[in-house]
């Protein structure tokens, strides 16, 4: 999140854990919405297992993809990472669910930004935010 400093707030992982048919995995609508389901599929999110040096490749990644995509105020970059230590960009969404029990609030409560002052620091953001003057 920022605008023209950014700031990474930690990996959140998305994982199923009961994948006994062998089905691709795939964070579904079913994945994301469903809770019979997710329970099912034995469903897991919370701050993601990475090394120290992934961790900080990933944020080095994510603020420069930030940076490209001319992303402001928050976004949140969904990654794909193989057993080799690759990431693959899957998607960059630049309005990503804030609710205080989604992934995005839970990161920044994983790091001592409680949910008020996270809303406070995203309407600050906002409030700052100057666009850039293309000239065509």
């Amino acid at each position: 999140m920022g605008n023209d400093r950014v700031t990474v707030l930690p990996a959140w992982e998305f994982t199923i854990t009961k994948n006994n048919d062998g089905a691709p995995l795939i964070a579904s609508g079913r994945a994301k919405w469903d809770p019979e389901y997710q329970r099912q599929v034995g469903l897991k999110t919370g701050p993601a297992r990475l090394s120290k040096k992934m961790q900080t490749k990933f944020a080095d990644l994510s603020k420069e993809i930030y940076r490209l995509l001319g992303m402001s105020g928050y976004a949140r970059l969904d990654y794909r990472l193989t057993e080799n230590g690759d990431a693959y960009l899957l998607e960059a969404n630049p309005n990503p669910q804030i609710a205080k029990d989604e992934d995005f609030a839970l990161s920044a409560k994983h790091v001592g930004i409680d949910y008020p002052a996270l809303i406070e620091q995203l309407i600050q953001l906002g409030m700052k935010y100057a666009p850039s003057r293309m000239i065509a």
